[in-house]
């Protein structure tokens, strides 16, 4: 039997698709200036990081992938095979992704178990997470204290300028653990957003939460407001910042429709084009339609037609023209030029 000291614990997971191209992120500036991105720019390539961190030494094994599949996870395998090829087992635990639990990996696991100790190398074992529990996958809070570090406010020439900081930075942080070892847990690398231990409650992605929100019905045509909102919690789990994004949809049915199911439906849609923006670009979307900018009642009434499209659809014409009357005019009245592109769904 293996004994403790000889076995090793890698968290496992990849990082990206994200596109090289200039980030927004905090900066010191003198006072006046506002930092800012383009929001509209070209990639210059995209990246996959691949990473395993053994637990007991502090150690990141990476490299980059172009792809996520089960050929990437026993790559990684295989490059722990050799890295730590004086121990008895390693144990590989990662999460529920389909490509983490596929037959080919299972196969090539028994494949080299089968054979591990004739030939004195070390044994292979899973230890996957349930689905849905990336807050238990350590390595995300090393993610985002690299991300915190050398994406963040970044604008790298290139796709290989980028994977040079990457490589310097998780060289420097083998390096400093390797002379100060210290067990991953509680902050690594001193950038790290959350602890870095197994919790039920420790979330270790960005702690940015979105969700549809419910609004109250407007008065006068009895429908109900329903849009996307994120809360931002700060490190006590308090919310620090709370914002609407995307469209508002008006309807006077609730979730318990057809019709509200299909409101929440769009709401879902329009979030994951939020999400693909997000993560890949403007390459990863459609092509947005764009809307006139200048401040008329005409431009207003044009942007609640097209929000309230759904409202129409219901076939209630008193209530829908009664609440594009009501609503364009304080529309312009409050919020004249809010929205500068929309995406039509």
């Amino acid at each position: 039997m293996t004994s403790a000291a000889n076995e090793r614990f890698f968290s496992i997971d990849e990082f990206g698709p994200f596109a090289v191209k200039a980030k927004p992120g905090r900066l010191l500036t003198v006072p006046g200036v506002q930092p800012s991105a383009p929001q509209w720019q070209k990639s210059k390539g995209c990246l996959i990081l691949t990473a395993a961190l053994e637990l007991s030494a502090n150690q990141v094994t990476h490299f980059y992938s172009t792809a996520k599949n089960t050929d990437e996870m026993v790559r990684m395998a295989n490059a722990l095979l050799e890295r730590y090829a004086d121990a008895g087992t390693l144990y590989l635990s990662w999460d529920a992704a389909s490509w983490h639990l596929s037959k080919k990996l299972t196969a090539f696991i028994d494949e080299h178990n089968a054979t591990a100790q004739a030939s004195h190398r070390p044994l292979l074992e899973l230890a996957p997470l349930p689905a849905s529990a990336q807050f238990l996958n350590v390595i995300e809070s090393v993610f985002s204290g690299m991300a915190r570090a050398i994406i963040h406010n970044s604008d790298y020439e290139s796709v290989d300028a980028a994977m040079s900081a990457i490589d310097r930075y998780f060289l420097e942080r083998n390096q400093h653990f390797e002379a100060h070892p210290k067990r991953a847990g509680k902050a690594i690398w001193g950038l790290e957003r959350t602890a870095c231990e197994f919790s039920d409650a420790n979330n270790c992605k960005d702690p940015a939460f979105f969700f549809i929100e419910q609004r109250p019905k407007d008065p006068i045509s009895r429908s109900t407001p329903y849009g996307l909102r994120c809360h931002v919690l700060d490190d006590q789990g308090r919310i620090s910042q709370s914002f609407s994004f995307g469209r508002t949809v008006y309807t006077i049915d609730d979730e318990t429709t057809e019709n509200g199911r299909q409101i929440v439906h769009a709401l879902n849609d329009q979030f994951e084009f939020v999400r693909r923006y997000m993560d890949g670009g403007l390459s990863a979307v459609p092509a947005p339609e764009l809307v006139p900018t200048e401040v008329s009642f005409l431009n207003s009434y044009r942007l609640w037609q097209r929000t309230n499209r759904k409202l129409l659809a219901e076939g209630n014409v008193a209530a829908t023209a009664l609440a594009r009357a009501t609503l364009t005019v304080r529309y312009a009245y409050r919020h004249p030029a809010l929205h500068r592109y929309a995406h039509q769904s």
